[in-house]
């Protein structure tokens, strides 16, 4: 008489449930990952957020970000072309709204020495006297202002990728 249970058998079945256990884990993890923007600070600004669009083959991290409600100033970090890039946004200020010469005089005073439209706004690579003419760049769109400083020089097409790829996220 053969038994139902043969030692095989019962591995075998033992082995399915594990790997069917472990890709359902994986597979929970993959479609729950965490927000890209902590739900405390979702609730917290109220100016549009622009981060890179994480949807793309290759998406531009979003790492190390950080709201600081005393300044209502967001931060955080990217990376493109092996250069990290600080990005810090807050509501544009009301005097740009009611003064648009006060935003170019700002461009102005960070040395600006190209411009580029992209689908959220019109962008200014500047070298500012204050960072000892450090490159970084200024966009003032859909109601952010956004400052972004890499920790190297980045030529102009990595500058025109990186903003080609922000959306507002909120």
């Amino acid at each position: 008489m053969s038994r139902l249970w043969s030692p095989r058998l019962l591995a075998a079945i033992i082995g399915g449930a594990a790997l069917i256990g472990g890709g359902g884990a994986l597979l929970y993890h993959a479609l729950h990952k965490p927000p890209i923007i902590p739900p405390a600070i979702q609730t917290a600004v109220t100016f549009p957020i622009l981060i890179p669009d994480q949807r793309q083959s290759q998406p531009y991290p979003v790492m190390n970000m950080r709201y600081d409600a005393s300044l209502s100033r967001l931060t955080y970090q990217t990376a493109i072309s092996g250069s990290l890039i600080d990005i810090s946004e807050q509501a544009t200020p009301e005097a740009f709204v009611d003064v648009p010469q006060a935003y170019d005089k700002l461009i102005a005073s960070l040395v600006e020495y190209k411009s580029f439209g992209s689908p959220q706004g019109t962008v200014s690579l500047t070298h500012p006297k204050e960072l000892h003419g450090a490159q970084s760049a200024v966009m003032n769109g859909k109601g952010t202002l956004l400052f972004a400083r890499p920790n190297k020089d980045l030529d102009d097409a990595s500058w025109q990728r990186l903003f080609s790829k922000l959306i507002i996220q909120n």
